[in-house]
């Protein structure tokens, strides 16, 4: 699915969750006629669109008196994160190689810098939504990624297990943002598959 991106300036946070609950809600309103089983609707995300797809997994409708389709639900059945960041709140540049660069995203995102918009951060970072309907997460994330920090999914897995929710975490050794070796390339590929067929097959 698409979403408004950064690019442009009037893209700010929340039109992305706003984009990708409609995709949602779209399909399960559409279930019929592409024969899908409304109740069985999975979600894979990389870099951003594993923050969005995390969100997908633990936020409804963000504003249901102004949705399209309301009397469908946004919320998906489960969610594999690939190095999604986690806490928006957060000082990128301190933790990762590329942080400068990805707290000017941040920037663009929020429509100003974290600490002038620190509670939009807050609402756009999956940690802070964490609760007792939070659907299975599997979450994918490279030990050397140099643009979100490894500490963002050991975290988010953390809070979900904390909550009771089923989670778990791959960890791919000396691996980066965006997976080069082909081993790591192919456990995604598998480990998400096996995931999707535990949550999802009838």
């Amino acid at each position: 699915m698409s979403y408004r991106l950064t690019t442009n300036a009037a893209n700010t946070w929340p039109a992305q969750l706003d984009d990708v609950q409609l995709a949602v809600r779209w399909l399960r309103s559409h279930a019929t006629q592409y024969r899908v089983d409304p109740k069985r609707i999975g979600a894979v995300g990389v870099s951003a669109g594993g923050q969005l797809v995390a969100s997908l997994g633990l936020r409804e409708t963000r504003d249901p008196a102004t949705a399209k389709y309301p009397d469908q639900s946004s919320r998906v059945a489960c969610v594999v994160d690939v190095c999604g960041p986690t806490d928006l709140a957060d000082d990128f540049s301190s933790k990762v190689k590329q942080g400068d660069f990805v707290n000017d995203l941040l920037k663009r995102l929020l429509g100003g810098s974290v600490a002038e918009k620190s509670s939009l951060a807050g609402d756009a970072s999956p940690l802070t939504h964490v609760d007792a309907r939070a659907v299975p997460f599997l979450i994918i994330h490279g030990t050397n990624d140099d643009v979100v920090p490894f500490d963002h999914s050991r975290r988010l897995h953390d809070a979900l297990t904390k909550n009771a929710t089923p989670a778990s975490i791959l960890a791919l050794e000396n691996e980066g943002h965006v997976f080069q070796n082909r081993e790591n390339q192919k456990k995604f590929i598998q480990e998400t598959i096996v995931f999707f067929n535990q949550n999802l097959m009838p």
